[in-house]
């Protein structure tokens, strides 16, 4: 019997885009990080949020606090404008909240009717809204916190494998921002405290 000979075909496509988002964390993860003293948490999110967005080529993209029953903006990028003026309350979201509170990611290919995030389209890509999200966890000591959310429009994409675990990589670095805009926080209010004490 003649020998079989087995071809492997390797999808350097992937490949390729695995590289190329590994190669972005691996930068930002030594790269200085801009933070307000004061500890705001937007200055700690923006470089995130932005370079993010490079990398996943999205015209939109934010990030969002969980403060109380809403979830705040706190960081928006595209189109050229920066702000943080958006704010969806849980009730309208309970889907999407939950999907979050119970996975790392939420890639929502065709958006606008994923009931996950149906309403999160509507105010994530602005009119006529997102054709998809992907939207990533922020946990502060193992507790919802807040979001990445990233929005494309057009066509609906189907975001891969190695996006999701970009945008979760991305999502960690956040954390990470918020923890320590915490203690600059912490840091800035025992300081006021200790000037009123010798005044």
């Amino acid at each position: 019997q003649p020998p079989v000979l087995v071809a492997t075909v390797r999808d350097t496509t992937v490949r390729t885009e695995a590289e190329r988002l590994g190669d972005v964390l691996r930068a930002f993860a030594v790269a200085p990080q801009p933070a307000d003293p004061g500890g705001d948490p937007a200055a700690g999110v923006a470089a995130i949020v932005e370079t993010a967005a490079r990398a996943l080529d999205v015209p939109t993209a934010s990030a969002w606090l969980l403060r109380g029953d809403f979830l705040v903006s706190v960081f928006r990028y595209g189109d050229g404008a920066h702000g943080a003026d958006l704010r969806l309350a849980t009730s309208d979201a309970a889907e999407f909240v939950a999907a979050l509170q119970a996975a790392r990611t939420v890639a929502a290919h065709d958006a606008a009717h994923d009931l996950r995030t149906e309403a999160l389209s509507r105010v994530c890509g602005g009119e006529p809204g997102a054709s998809s999200i992907l939207a990533a966890a922020v946990r502060v000591g193992g507790t919802l916190a807040g979001m990445l959310c990233f929005a494309s429009a057009g066509a609906p994409r189907r975001w891969s494998t190695e996006e999701e675990a970009f945008c979760a990589s991305m999502a960690d670095f956040a954390s990470l921002a918020l923890e320590d805009a915490e203690r600059l926080r912490a840091e800035a209010s025992l300081r006021e405290s200790e000037e009123r004490y010798r005044t």
